[in-house]
């Protein structure tokens, strides 16, 4: 039996900081991911389970497909905890059994292009975030002088539109803040969740509005602020709404930021009872990828 599932991909991008002779960061640019691939592949670490934090995965596979010079990458965040029971027709049902070194594998499907440093990402909320697997590269390339970053690439024309707008409100749906730490450079967000966090709060919601007030609109800077804090802080956040209106109209438009990220949606035909291969993932999204490259392309003004 066949049925449909639809994933969504939202697009990225690789980039890094390193420390100057002073021990100072420096600017960002864009990071060489074949640089972690090939370190991880040398060193034999594909299908071992790595363990950062409180989190394991590991790295399936990595493909490169000379054609189209793009790469894939086949993560799995792995688990050994909220097991799931088989059932059997007209049988009892089992748990099932893991061995002491099995675990529960969720699916992360990336496709890397090395010039642009995009990176194209599944959306799965089993598997590792875009946060954490952040975090997974950093902790696995292992320099010391080297802090990678994976940034959301947006919708340029969406956003240059928000910043000629007046906004009415913000209204943001907080979660995972157990792993908020303040880096100094969130301040209008940091402002939100730190009082949250104090509290021992690990989940919340704010909605910022004018209420009774005489004024028009919310502080114009300050909100622009917020909203680029809150992009690019994505997995901390569950939701996030916008109410903006241009200057001289009266009606209002609701934006959910979250939309605002280069995306796609896929549908795949799948059997019952089996998996979406990395392989047929892949290949869609190698598909994907080139019909938007020059969108993509443009809106990090980069030159192929």
């Amino acid at each position: 039996m066949e049925y449909k599932r639809t994933i969504q991909f939202r697009y990225f991008r690789v980039l890094c900081e390193e420390k100057d002779v002073n021990n100072k960061w420096g600017h960002s640019k864009t990071f060489d991911l074949v640089k972690w691939i090939t370190k991880m592949d040398t060193n034999g670490k594909l299908q071992q389970s790595i363990r950062f934090g409180n989190t394991v995965a590991r790295i399936e596979c990595f493909k490169y497909c000379e054609e189209d010079d793009l790469w894939g990458i086949h993560l799995m965040k792995l688990r050994d905890t909220n097991i799931p029971t088989k059932v059997k027709e007209n049988e009892a049902s089992e748990p099932i059994e893991l061995e002491a070194d099995e675990y529960l594998g969720e699916d992360l499907a990336l496709l890397y292009d090395k010039g642009s440093s995009i990176l194209m990402a599944q959306m799965n909320r089993f598997s590792l975030g875009i946060g954490k697997l952040e975090e997974f590269i950093n902790y696995t390339f292992d320099a010391e002088n080297t802090k990678i970053s994976i940034k959301a690439i947006i919708e340029a024309d969406r956003l240059g539109k928000l910043k000629n707008k007046t906004y009415k409100s913000i209204e943001v749906s907080f979660a995972n803040l157990a792993n908020w730490k303040d880096n100094g450079g969130c301040r209008a967000l940091d402002s939100i969740m730190k009082p949250m966090r104090m509290t021992g709060g690990l989940a919340g919601a704010v909605k910022i509005t004018l209420g009774h007030s005489r004024s028009t609109s919310l502080n114009k800077n300050e909100s622009m602020e917020m909203v680029e804090d809150i992009l690019a802080n994505k997995d901390f956040i569950r939701s996030a709404k916008v109410k903006v209106s241009d200057d001289d109209e009266k009606g209002a438009e609701v934006i959910d930021l979250f939309e605002e990220v280069y995306h796609d949606y896929i549908q795949f035909t799948l059997e019952s009872k089996k998996a979406l291969e990395f392989g047929n993932a892949f290949a869609a999204m190698r598909y994907y990828f080139k019909n938007h490259r020059e969108v993509l392309y443009k809106a990090i003004s980069y030159n192929n």
